[in-house]
C-alpha cells in the first residue's frame, strides 16, 4: 500500500467551482445521508454495552473481564483495522464503494452474534463485523469534509451529525427499552439488518462519488456530471453563482494512494498530535467513560428501564451540543469547541461521582457527558479530516483515528481496573481517568498546538 510520486499534472477547477456553491438542499441531502449511513453503521458500537449490564451480567452468560475484552477487540482492534483498510480502499476506488461495503461487512457479519452464547465465537464475530465500522468512521467526515464550503462546513457537518448521533442516542435506545432484557436476539438482528437492507440502496440510488476525489484521480468526465447536478440545483434555488477562484484550491493528479506523505513534513507534525489525542480520547472519554455508564447506574439500584430512560434523557446533550456547534459555525475554530466538550465531560464526571443516589442528577450527568463526548468527537472526525490534502484524507483519519483505536483495546481494560479498584471510594478513579487524560488533557492539547481551519478553502487548509 505504498504511495508514488505525485503528478506533475496541478487541478482545481472542480473544487473551485465546488466551493462557490451556496450551502443549500443539495449539500444537505448528501450531508445528512452520509450521516444517517455513518450513524447506523457505528450503532452498531454500543450494542453489547446495552446488553451486557441486563442480559449477559445477570445471566452469567460473559464475565467481567470477558466484557471487557469484547468491548477492546469490538471497539477496539476491529475499528483499528477497518479504518486503515476503509481509509485507503476510501482514497483508493472511492467514497461511496467504501460506504457500501462498510454497510454490508458490518451488518451481515454481525448477524450471527444473535445465535450464540459462545464466547470465543462472539469474539470473532464483533473483531471482524467492526471492520465495517471502522470503514465507516474514515469515510463518513471525509465525503462531507469534501462536499461542504468551506463558509458553512462547520454548520453542514455539526448540524448533520445531530442526526448520527440522534440516532446512537435515542433511535437506538427506544428498541432497547422495548426489546431488552427478554429479546436480545430480535435486538441485535433489528441493527445488524437495517444497514444492509436500509443504507445499501440509499446510498447506490442518491450518494454520489465525491466530485473532489474524482478530479484528484483525473476523473474529469464523472466530477464533471455530480457537480453539474450541483450546480443546476443551485442556479434554480439562487439565480446566479459567483465566479469560481482557483487560487487556492491546487489539486496534484494521482492515481494511487502516497500514504507515507502522511508521515513526512507538515503532515508528520498533525499526525503525532491527532494520534495522540485520538490515543487518549478513545482510552478514557469514549471507550473508558462509555462501557461503564450503564454498569454504573444498574449498580446504584436502577433496573433497565430506568437505566435506558436516563440515557435517552441523556443523550438530548449530545444534540443541544451539535446544534450549538452549527449556529457557531465557522465563527468558532473547531480546537476550542474540542477543549469546550472536554470540560463539558469533567463537569459530568463531578456529578455523577457526588450524586449517585438522585435519578435527577445521574440524568443531568449523563446529559452534560453525552454532550462533551458527542462535541469532541464530532469536532475530532471533521479536524482531522480537514487536516490532510484529498489524495490521502482518509487514509489521514485511518492511520491516527485508526491507531488511536489501541485507546479503544486499553480503555475498557484500565477503565474497569480503575472502576473495580475504586469501588469503595464511589468509583473515583474511573471518574478520574476518563475526565483528565480522557478529556481535559486532549482538549488543552488541540487548543494550544491544533492548526487553524475557519473558514479556509479544504486545499489551503490541507496543504
Amino acid at each position: 500500500m505504498s504511495g508514488e510520486t505525485l503528478s506533475s499534472r496541478v487541478v482545481g477547477n472542480v473544487a473551485a467551482r465546488l466551493d462557490r456553491l451556496p450551502a443549500g438542499p443539495s449539500h444537505w441531502r448528501l450531508i445528512l445521508l452520509t450521516q444517517l449511513f455513518w450513524g447506523l453503521v457505528v450503532g452498531l458500537d454500543p450494542v453489547i454495552g446495552r446488553i451486557y449490564p441486563v442480559v449477559w451480567k445477570p445471566q452469567h452468560i460473559v464475565t467481567p473481564s470477558q466484557y471487557e475484552l469484547l468491548v477492546g477487540f469490538s471497539n477496539g482492534l476491529g475499528p483499528l483495522l477497518g479504518l486503515y483498510l476503509g481509509g485507503f480502499f476510501s482514497d483508493r476506488f472511492g467514497r461511496r464503494k467504501t460506504m457500501v461495503a462498510a454497510c454490508l461487512v458490518s451488518g451481515l457479519l454481525y448477524m450471527p452474534l444473535a445465535f450464540t452464547t459462545n464466547f470465543a465465537l462472539m469474539m470473532v464475530i464483533v473483531t471482524f463485523a467492526s471492520f465495517g465500522v471502522g470503514a465507516a468512521v474514515a469515510t463518513a467526515p471525509t465525503y462531507n469534509t469534501e462536499v461542504s464550503p468551506p463558509t458553512a462546513r462547520g454548520r453542514l457537518l455539526l448540524g448533520g451529525q445531530v442526526l448520527a448521533f440522534t440516532i446512537l442516542n435515542f433511535v437506538a435506545v427506544i428498541p432497547a427499552i422495548l426489546l431488552l432484557p427478554d429479546h436480545p436476539v430480535a435486538y441485535i438482528l433489528l441493527h445488524a439488518l437495517v444497514p444492509v437492507v436500509v443504507m445499501v440502496p440509499l446510498i447506490l440510488a442518491f450518494v454520489p462519488e465525491s466530485p473532489r476525489w474524482l478530479e484528484g484521480k483525473g476523473r474529469h468526465e464523472e466530477a464533471e456530471r455530480v457537480l453539474g447536478r450541483m450546480e443546476a440545483a443551485a442556479l434554480r434555488r439562487y439565480g446566479t453563482l459567483p465566479d469560481p477562484d482557483p487560487a487556492p484550491h491546487q489539486v496534484p493528479v494521482t492515481e494511487r494512494v502516497p500514504v507515507s506523505e502522511v508521515f513526512r513534513g507538515r503532515y508528520l507534525k498533525r499526525t503525532v498530535l491527532l494520534l495522540a489525542v485520538w490515543l487518549l480520547v478513545y482510552a478514557g472519554l469514549d471507550y473508558g467513560m462509555t462501557p461503564y455508564l450503564g454498569v454504573y447506574i444498574v449498580d446504584h439500584g436502577y433496573g433497565s428501564d430506568a437505566l435506558f430512560t436516563m440515557m435517552l434523557i441523556g443523550g438530548l446533550g449530545s444534540v443541544l451540543i451539535l446544534l450549538a456547534g452549527a449556529y457557531l459555525g465557522e465563527r468558532v475554530e473547531r480546537k476550542t469547541l474540542m477543549f469546550a466538550s472536554g470540560v463539558c465531560v469533567c463537569l459530568s464526571a463531578l456529578i455523577l461521582f457526588a450524586l449517585p443516589s438522585s435519578a435527577v442528577a445521574l440524568t443531568v450527568g449523563l446529559l452534560f457527558g453525552q454532550a462533551g463526548a458527542a462535541g469532541f468527537l464530532a469536532n475530532m472526525y471533521n479536524y482531522t479530516a480537514t487536516a490532510y490534502p484529498t489524495r490521502v484524507r482518509a487514509v489521514g483519519v485511518g492511520w491516527t483515528d485508526g491507531i488511536g483505536h489501541i485507546g479503544a483495546v486499553a480503555g475498557p481494560l484500565i477503565g474497569g481496573a480503575f472502576y473495580s479498584a475504586t469501588a469503595a471510594a464511589g468509583n473515583l478513579g474511573w471518574f478520574a481517568w476518563y475526565a483528565i487524560p480522557g478529556a481535559l488533557i486532549p482538549g488543552l492539547l488541540m487548543l494550544a498546538f491544533g492548526i487553524r481551519q475557519r473558514s479556509a478553502a479544504l486545499e489551503r487548509v490541507s496543504a
